[in-house]
């Protein structure tokens, strides 16, 4: 059985659109990212996008786009799925907060698919269009239709034509498909309200909806034609412009323009290389062909691009931008004279952005840009692109522009989409591995380091070794806070300042408190009231910030302090002998208020508030029992003991945002046990206690703030932070090796910063975001990463990369093709090799010869006429010796192109060379390349990968016939030998082998965006429909991912420990070209059954949105044949349990018959369900 689940969800933001889903007045930003939408809200002050709601979808969203109909308080969302499921959502404040208000099925058993979807909303809202397939519409009434006056009736419906007269609920089922006369469609829009319905023959006509469609005829040639949408008679009539041709032959986008006060209506035609403005005029007759419009035919030329997205400048009915592929924004202007009519089309250069899949205005400057081809935007446009709109000057615009501020980056929003390859680099002394993707697309490739966790900015970095603990110490005559570092045997204070001079560094001076004793081991300090606190093994020193009032208190007997923790007023001390003393401040002095005497010696404590009162949690040795401590009153008002062999090494009582109290206990082993508190009650609550494994040494915690919310970080050879959201704990890694120190930090240098000591030094930074990943962008100036490759003997990738520009003026589109390689730390570029003309790289291996290494990287010849690739080379990257430097030390040509290259054993590589495999052999003197054996049974090879410590056996994905498995021998002779082979038929897009052997189940990745698995399997004796005598591969288990995955890799996030190891083992990462980076973990046996039992039973519990069903989306769908998943869990489904209420876990557990009922605790479901999450 294996485990799926997504480290990184789906980056690609496929369309935005802006509504009041959440609050009525206030707009949102609602993101599709393929199958989940993502509201945001905008803070306006800070000019930032913050998250707000997550709506899961079973199914991929083709289209969304919201609607407000008259009486409703907020806008609904309308949302079409490429299972063409058609569903409208609403918000509630109450749970639960997304409601699906309307759904319904569009499926045409014969209808042949669009490539073209999308759902469109009448400007008066009197109907909804939705466009799936080719030659037809649906159409769903919003409100009654408009009865039409007919000849002799004295009455007149117009009223009911008025948009918003009919019900305030949307009933998707009152739909109706209609048949739309031009096939080929790429793009559709409502045209501005007219009065087109002609048949009316008294002076009381009604208004029907008009569309605008370009489509393609049968000669290829593109046309423009215009309908009107009949609500009555339920047809499409003809609108003014039918089969109207158009010159330009990338004609894909029509924009709807409405005059204002008897303005001209009409509609821009968005070309590769030009707009068109076509007038639209009242047809004479709905039975009749409408004027073609040739004398309202206005050209302005364009810069060559392929226009992916526009909008309407809010406010500006003439006023519009457009965005091209390569990312170019343009504003466009329609120009009128005095008598309203167009006069002419202006376009301007605003500048280079992220190539855009829809645009957005947030507010009057600032414009949204989402992207799937790179990080989307959000941007402030410079102020002349809102002047005036529809002059009636012709000179209104200034084509050349004039010198100003342009476009500003106000904020970017991290995608990996599309992710072409990736690498693992695994982590030194067996740590947490990252990847290092081939992310983006045309100007927005560049390579991206993602690791498991938070990131830290590091701001500042200072070489001090044996930090030992850290305090920060705020004063209250500066903003500006003092940091204590605590050595094994003396104490240090830095001030950290801004210099005056704003070229200079930032000022780091040592000072000194007259009171602090620097010459010995500090256990704290602390600001305590209005007093600087520090606690020794000899007494507690204290005083004002100038020194006055300075005093000293002091054990009796002379008896040390072990411990010490302070909180507003009070400061708590351990005392040898198990002796806990309570000190506070009174007239200016530190006091003692109380002591009490417990039964062992004390390991470790804490101040926290608890509810309305303050409590004390100590834990003691021997007995591993934590206490808490009403203060000041020193009374015990309740314990835990711990069952571990392990000591406890650190305690900390924390109330979360949410207002649950969490108990942690750090063990002496690297794990953590937390207990859930009662805050009125202070009772720990008896069989809440969790333990999970942090790291391998003992665990120090403190706690900070984060966008206001208070978080704990975990100090250890495996720093973590952990957070709590969606009525859970949440366990981050942070991306830093052993850290023994940690405290925020404030200063005017570092304003809400942190400070981390490890052992060799002592870093400044911020925590941005506490998320499941941590992504680093390496920029590449526009060119784009393809594949990549790395070596761990030389510390290097080889990145083969594309730069593709296209003339502005003549559209000619040109690529250069190159290989890269970078230092794997650094990223410094050590080599940059520019391949010939039309000549690109298609894969990159590390392949090795004795005991030198190189990159050996596959290109071919790029030629539009050919109907396959027929010339290519090899080429092998090397080292120079005695420098950092790599150079081109030989190559050879090949008869095609090579789609993959994969290492075959010592002094090999295999090429996926069009339809064969072919074995090189590779001299370990002077790494020239020699053809060793051949396979040529493939139809066209797209990859090859070798499996096994050998390498010898080589897993072969074919574009049509699935998987086939290869062996390569060397002696007495080289052969190439079919051992197994996958008999159906499926398009390969990425393959690997679970395990070391072949004899182990083999994964598959295919263009219906499916997995599968199959193992080696004797055909003798099978009901295989093919006779075959070699061994087949047998179909094992089959899932529905989504997305396309563009690449396995062997290898895992996390380095496991404790339980999970023997839950689950970790085996493939894999990446999509949708941005999405996820594992696949094989299960045991007991878990295996465990999480497929708890899936099956979670389905009849959780309600999807739409009415959708996680088992139909997880359906393994071919053309052929739709199979019920098996042999996989969907981890992105499961881990949800953890965020089921009370009522619903009951239900789960119980299933849907005594069969059903899972045979396992809740607390044992919850413990495996967590542990497969930290996998991720």
């Amino acid at each position: 059985m294996l485990y799926v689940a997504s480290a990184q969800p789906a980056t690609a933001q496929l369309g935005a659109f802006k509504c009041d889903f959440l609050v009525s007045g206030s707009p949102a930003l609602v993101v599709n990212k393929l199958t989940r939408l993502e509201v945001y809200q905008l803070d306006e002050e800070q000019q930032a996008l913050s998250s707000a709601l997550e709506i899961p979808v079973n199914s991929t969203i083709a289209a969304a786009t919201a609607v407000k109909l008259e009486g409703q308080a907020t806008s609904s969302i309308i949302v079409l799925t490429t299972s063409l499921q058609l569903f409208s959502l609403s918000y509630s404040s109450t749970a639960p907060h997304i409601l699906t208000t309307s759904t319904t099925s569009i499926l045409e058993q014969f209808g042949r698919l669009s490539e073209y979807q999308t759902i469109l909303v009448d400007p008066s809202q009197r109907c909804l269009l939705v466009h799936a397939y080719n030659g037809l519409v649906r159409i769903i009434p919003l409100t009654p239709p408009p009865t039409k006056a007919r000849k002799g009736s004295k009455s007149s419906s117009r009223g009911s034509a008025t948009a918003g007269g009919g019900s305030t609920v949307i009933d998707l089922s009152r739909g109706y498909n209609v048949r739309l006369p031009s096939l080929n469609v790429t793009s559709i829009a409502f045209l501005p309200p007219t009065l087109t319905d002609n048949e009316a023959e008294d002076d009381d006509p009604v208004s029907f909806p008009s569309i605008a469609l370009i489509y393609s005829n049968h000669s290829g040639r593109k046309m423009l034609e215009t309908h009107v949408v009949d609500l009555d008679e339920k047809e499409l009539g003809d609108g003014p412009v039918a089969g109207c041709a158009l010159e330009d032959p990338g004609s894909e986008m029509v924009i709807p323009v409405a005059g204002e006060d008897g303005e001209e209506d009409g509609v821009i035609v968005v070309g590769e290389e030009s707009l068109s403005w076509v007038g639209l005029k009242k047809a004479e007759s709905s039975k009749g062909k409408g004027k073609a419009g040739e004398a309202g035919r206005i050209k302005c030329r364009l810069p060559v691009g392929m226009i992916q997205a526009w909008t309407q400048v809010d406010g500006s009915p003439n006023r519009f931008l457009i965005g091209d592929i390569y990312g170019k924004l343009l504003a466009i202007e329609v120009v009128r004279s005095s008598s309203g009519k167009v006069a002419g089309l202006q376009t301007r250069d605003l500048g280079d952005t992220a190539s855009p899949t829809s645009l957005v205005f947030l507010s009057d400057t600032l414009l949204y840009l989402s992207s799937r081809f790179g990080d989307s935007q959000l941007i402030r446009l410079p102020s002349s692109t809102f002047t005036a709109s529809g002059s009636k000057d012709v000179n209104a615009m200034d084509v050349e522009g004039e010198e100003e501020e342009g476009i500003q980056l106000v904020a970017s929003y991290a995608s990996l989409a599309p992710i072409l390859d990736c690498c693992v680099v695994e982590g030194e002394g067996g740590g947490d591995s990252h990847v290092v993707t081939c992310s983006g697309a045309y100007k927005g490739g560049s390579l991206r380091v993602v690791r498991q966790g938070v990131g830290l900015s590091e701001l500042a970095n200072l070489e001090m070794e044996g930090i030992q603990r850290l305090w920060s110490l705020k004063r209250n005559s500066s903003a500006d806070e003092l940091l204590v570092l605590g050595f094994f045997n003396e104490t240090r204070i830095l001030s950290l300042s801004s210099s005056s001079d704003p070229d200079a560094e930032d000022e780091i001076e040592e000072v000194d408190l007259p009171f602090f004793a620097a010459d010995q081991a500090t256990l704290l300090a602390a600001a305590v009231g209005d007093l600087l606190v520090q606690v020794t093994t000899a007494g507690v020193s204290f005083a004002q910030e100038d020194g006055s009032g300075a005093g000293k208190w002091s054990t009796e007997g002379g008896m040390k302090i072990t411990l010490a923790a302070a909180a507003g007023e009070h400061v708590l001390l351990a005392v040898e002998g198990g002796v806990v003393v309570l000190l506070g401040v009174k007239d200016g002095q530190l006091v003692q208020l109380g002591t009490t005497q417990l039964d062992n010696e004390i390991a470790c404590l804490d101040i926290a508030e608890l509810g309305s009162q303050l409590v004390a949690t100590v834990a003691l040795w021997t007995l591993n029992t934590i206490l808490l401590i009403s203060l000041p009153t020193l009374s015990t008002i309740a314990s835990q003991i711990l069952t571990t062999t392990y000591l406890i090494r650190s305690v900390l009582l924390v109330t979360f945002p949410d207002g649950i109290s969490t108990l942690f206990a750090g063990l002496g082993d690297g794990s953590l046990s937390s207990f859930a508190v009662d805050a009125k009650d202070c009772n720990i609550a008896q069989g809440s206690e969790k333990t999970v494994t942090l790291g391998t040494k003992p665990l120090v915690m403190s706690t900070f703030k984060q966008k206001g919310a208070i978080n704990v970080f975990v100090s250890s050879d495996r720093p973590t932070v952990i957070s709590r959201a969606n009525d859970r704990l949440v366990y981050s890694s942070v991306n830093l090796k052993s850290i023994n120190a940690f405290v925020p930090f404030s200063s005017s240098s570092y304003p809400s910063a942190l400070a981390l000591a490890s052992p060799n030094d002592l870093r400044i930074g911020r925590i941005e975001d506490i998320q499941r990943v941590d992504i680093r962008a390496i920029p590449l100036d526009e060119d784009e990463p393809r594949r990549i490759a790395h070596d761990p003997k030389t510390r290097t990738f080889g990145v083969v990369c594309l730069r593709r520009d296209v003339n502005r003026e003549t559209g000619e589109q040109t690529s250069v093709g190159s290989v890269k390689v970078f230092d794997d730390q650094t990223f410094e570029v050590l080599a940059d090799l520019s391949l010939q003309l039309n000549e690109e790289g298609q894969s990159i291996v590390v392949a090795t010869a004795g005991d030198s290494t190189a990159f050996v990287v596959g290109t071919t010849f790029v030629d539009s006429a050919e109907p396959e690739p027929t010339k290519g080379r090899l080429l092998v990257l090397a080292e120079e010796t005695g420098r950092r430097a790599f150079d081109q030390v030989n190559e050879i040509e090949i008869g095609g192109c090579p789609y993959a290259l994969a290492p075959a054993g010592n002094g090999h590589v295999a090429a996926a060379v069009n339809s064969q495999v072919i074995v090189y052999s590779i001299d370990a003197f002077s790494q020239a390349l020699e053809s060793k054996a051949t396979w040529g049974g493939a139809f066209v090879a797209f990859n090859v990968v070798s499996i096994g410590t050998s390498q010898a056996t080589l897993l072969v994905g074919d574009a049509l016939r699935s998987v086939t498995v290869l062996q390569l021998t060397t002696s007495p002779s080289y052969k190439l030998e079919e051992t197994a082979r996958d008999y159906d038929a499926h398009y390969m897009s990425a393959i690997e082998a679970i395990g070391e052997s072949e004899e182990e189940e083999l994964i598959g990745a295919e263009t219906d965006l499916n997995l599968f698995t199959v193992r080696k399997e004797k055909t003798a004796g099978t009901t295989r429909s093919i006779a075959v005598d070699d061994t087949a591969l047998a179909p094992r288990g089959v899932f529905h991912l989504g997305e396309m995955v563009s690449k396995f890799r062997r290898g895992s996030l996390v380095q496991q420990l404790g339980d999970a190891a023997g839950v689950a083992s970790p085996r493939l990462i894999y990446t999509t070209s949708a941005g999405s980076l996820g594992i696949v973990a094989e299960l045991d046996t007991d878990s295996g059954k465990l999480l497929s039992d708890l899936e099956r039973n979670m389905r009849r519990v959780l309600e999807s949105v739409g009415g959708l069903k996680q088992e139909d989306f997880r359906s393994f769908k071919s053309e052929r044949q739709t199979s019920p998943p098996a042999g996989f869990v969907d981890g992105n489904f499961v881990e949800r349990f953890a965020e089921l209420s009370a009522e619903e876990v009951d239900k789960v557990m119980e299933g849907g018959s005594e069969h059903e009922r899972l045979g396992v605790s809740k607390a044992e479901v919850l413990r495996a369900v967590e542990e497969m999450a930290r996998m991720h």
